[in-house]
């Protein structure tokens, strides 16, 4: 707030040492779209608008992807989907997005990208954390690809037992 004239929640910091490949957006609500991070040279004090929100809806993340990048994205539910980056078009700053994944009362929670050397990686896991304390370790592989706008795999079994997913990481 002291650095930034902005009202809204900062919900990712990417540190850039150079302006290569696309920002990677997520919302709460399965969508998701690339900016190329050329749109992003010349940020005034206010900041610059990259992604145009319905009220309903929240970034979930961002993060720096490639042409060769795959994400993994997660939901709530425990649904995941493991697609490539460039399935998602690039688009302006003041687009909404494309379906990411389609959601049947659930929301998006996190994604992970994956790059070219982790994938072919045979001990890359993803671990799968859920709201009561439990966790899934799981093989990169295990996840098969599919295109975007699917409707994913079952990435963890969520029960009363076990909660809601609040979290994934790589």
């Amino acid at each position: 707030i002291n650095l930034l004239q902005i009202t809204d929640k900062i919900k990712a910091i990417i540190p850039l040492t150079e302006l290569k490949g696309s920002l990677f957006i997520s919302t709460k609500k399965g969508m998701a779209k690339r900016v190329s991070l050329d749109s992003f040279i010349r940020i005034k004090k206010s900041g610059v608008k990259a992604i145009s929100l319905p009220m309903d809806d929240n970034v979930v993340d961002a993060k720096i992807v490639t042409e060769e990048s795959e994400i993994v994205l997660a939901t709530k539910n425990g649904i995941a989907a493991r697609f490539k980056a460039s399935d998602i078009r690039q688009m302006g700053k003041a687009a909404y997005g494309v379906i990411a994944i389609k959601l049947n009362q659930d929301e998006v929670i996190g994604f992970e990208i994956l790059n070219k050397e982790e994938r072919e990686s045979k001990e890359l896991t993803i671990l799968t954390i859920t709201e009561k304390g439990y966790g899934k370790r799981s093989q990169v592989q295990d996840y098969r690809k599919t295109s975007r706008a699917c409707k994913g795999i079952i990435n963890i079994n969520c029960s009363e037992r076990n909660g809601k997913v609040i979290a994934i990481q790589l």
